[in-house]
């Protein structure tokens, strides 16, 4: 039997060639994100993995997304009331006179693995789909930096540390490279910061169920996050 990544990578390639092999692949998978102009593009297969659905996904994502090589990650993304509250203390540090490049709102999260260049997303989302976790809570937790890049800290969270180890374990038997440097989880808020100047984040919690596959590109006002699946 296929590989379902396989599966739904030729679908895709050949035009959707068989519509109900590759809806069983696709369905329910999430495509797109967050375009440059900070609007969702989001599009997910029907649970039956209709033709009409799969064609959309092929018109969407294009062609030339499928096959280039693609700087990946694999994240938290934040809730709301997180990203309202790390905005607070980017304003805060930029009232104390603190300046560098300024990580924007929407593309705040929590890194489990960077993957970098890559040219088989879609193999790496199907890796991601084995893994399960129950929903747990994560906290910020102060902040800190890393020379001249100042973050937002999580509190210790044995459920965050064992879902980032189960990533990892997974890319590595998947044969998918990424940089295996220690989890130390965080939220960049800038970076080239040319002062010293810590502030008080608020202890805001959020509910995580999913992890998330993400793309990233430069664009012209800086680093573009996109997010091609959640599991």
């Amino acid at each position: 039997m296929q590989n379902h990544a396989h599966v739904q990578r030729q679908a895709l390639r050949d035009n959707v060639h068989d519509p109900v092999c590759a809806g069983e692949a696709c369905a329910g998978r999430v495509f797109g994100g967050i375009n440059e102009y900070g609007h969702s593009n989001e599009l997910q297969i029907g649970p039956d993995g209709d033709f009409q659905s799969i064609i959309n996904v092929v018109l969407h994502v294009g062609y030339a997304d499928m096959e280039a090589h693609m700087r990946l990650f694999i994240a938290i993304k934040l809730s709301d009331q997180i990203k309202e509250a790390l905005i607070d203390a980017q304003n805060e540090m930029r009232n104390k006179g603190v300046c560098g490049t300024f990580c924007a709102d929407y593309n705040l999260h929590i890194t489990l693995a960077f993957i970098g260049e890559y040219p088989d997303y879609p193999y790496v989302f199907e890796t991601l789909s084995d893994i399960a976790f129950t929903p747990f809570t994560i906290c910020l937790d102060g902040c800190g930096s890393f020379g001249d890049l100042w973050w937002a800290g999580i509190k210790p969270c044995p459920a965050l540390n064992a879902v980032a180890r189960r990533v990892r374990r997974s890319l590595a038997e998947a044969n998918i490279p990424f940089d295996r440097k220690q989890f130390d989880p965080h939220i960049t808020l800038v970076r080239r910061a040319e002062s010293e100047t810590p502030v008080q984040i608020k202890n805001v919690a959020m509910t995580v169920d999913h992890i998330s596959l993400m793309r990233s590109d430069r664009g012209k006002g800086g680093m573009i996050y996109t997010e091609l699946g959640q599991v």
